[in-house]
């Protein structure tokens, strides 16, 4: 429980009495000067900047008597103290509520990454944090594979390409791989790039490389490839930057398959390529 002691002029000249020293006591606790800094139970002590004599002493002792305590009407919700701001090292969540002293309009500084929140509503265990910055990658999150063995074989059924090396994975907790798939473990958007080369048989034929998204194809992410022969048939398929919207499961993976033609393809060592990095 805090007290904090505030300070009143002595010069009433004759005019204090029992209700103006309830107004003033009820407009200091709805001073922006104690916003943010008084909570439930705290005690406000009022001081004069010199002793009261004579009939000043008599009026002050008469209101503090017609005065007893609790009578301070309760402080709106919409303005009640709550703290002002906060400095910490992760983001806000929906249990940053209430039960910390948080309310409507409390200010949250993530000092790791540079974001600052506000909040919208502190309701318990609900608590809403609207991001008032842009977000910035101070932890370059990402993750980026790449395919170093190749000798995927395939045909107009395509495959799913297996990029078996993890080149780097900048927190497991935020992006996890099974197989050919990346699953973004976050609320946020991403930045999504892919490369796939492929070599063609003896005849002439044409390959289509797409992003999928839980199973779907995602518009606007095909690419082609052109293949002459075995001894000039290598290309290169690629696409990005992809910008998207991503919640905790959000899986991607890159499938490839012949467009044209009727001979077998293969995918190349070292490749292929795919990267996911967050961005907000």
């Amino acid at each position: 429980m805090a007290v904090i002691d505030y300070s009143l002029s002595a010069d009433f000249g004759g005019s204090l009495d029992s209700y103006v020293l309830h107004k003033e006591l009820e407009a200091l606790s709805l001073s922006v000067v104690f916003q943010g800094l008084l909570l439930d139970g705290d005690v406000v002590s009022a001081t004069f900047d010199s002793a009261p004599t004579g009939p000043d002493t008599v009026l002050v002792n008469a209101a503090v008597s017609a005065y007893p305590t609790g009578t301070i009407p309760t402080i709106p919700e919409s303005i009640a103290p709550t703290v002002a701001l906060v400095d910490k090292t992760g983001d806000p969540t929906a249990t940053d509520d209430n039960s910390y002293g948080y309310g409507v309009g409390t200010r949250w500084v993530n000092n790791l990454k540079n974001t600052a929140w506000v909040c919208i509503s502190a309701a318990s265990g609900a608590a809403v944090w609207n991001r008032t910055t842009n977000y910035v990658n101070a932890d370059n999150d990402r993750i980026e594979l790449y395919d170093s063995t190749g000798g995927q074989v395939f045909t107009g059924a395509g495959v799913f390409i297996d990029f078996n090396v993890t080149r780097i994975n900048t927190d497991p907790a935020r992006f996890s791989t099974t197989g050919s798939t990346i699953t973004c473990n976050f609320t946020g958007t991403v930045s999504i790039m892919y490369d796939v080369s492929i070599n063609g048989g003896n005849n002439r034929c044409t390959s289509r490389t797409v992003l999928y998204r839980a199973g779907s194809e995602v518009p606007g992410t095909r690419s082609w490839g052109y293949h002459r022969n075995d001894s000039s048939g290598e290309d290169t398929m690629s696409c990005g930057p992809i910008h998207a919207s991503v919640t905790s499961g959000t899986a991607f993976r890159v499938a490839t398959l012949r467009q044209s033609g009727n001979v077998s393809l293969v995918t190349l060592a070292n490749g292929s390529r795919f990267t996911i990095e967050r961005t907000s």
